[in-house]
């Protein structure tokens, strides 16, 4: 989330409503100039759903996990990071 708060400038939002600022529809601040407007909006969801499915339960409650476990969630997390990476700012 700091991440993409800072390449945006916006310190008031997180979670859900920050990547929806960031990310989805074609008034995002950040996009991956994707031909079709049904990639954007699927690259936009990888990030609220990562974040409620694995982001949310850590900040409420401690999760133990298997070392599978751990190593996909690390594999989706690390995706986030490479989107990010390439997500471009779009010119309005």
């Amino acid at each position: 989330e700091d991440i993409v708060r800072t390449r945006i400038g916006v310190y008031d939002k997180s979670s859900n409503q920050l990547f929806t600022h960031a990310f989805e529809g074609n008034r995002s601040l950040l996009h991956w100039d994707d031909q079709d407007a049904g990639e954007q909006a699927g690259k936009s969801n990888l990030f609220k759903s990562v974040t409620m499915a694995y982001r949310n339960p850590r900040a409420h409650r401690e999760v133990v996990m298997s070392s599978r476990e751990a190593v996909r969630e690390f594999m989706l997390v690390n995706q986030l990071y490479l989107l990010e990476a390439t997500a471009v700012p779009r010119l309005i």
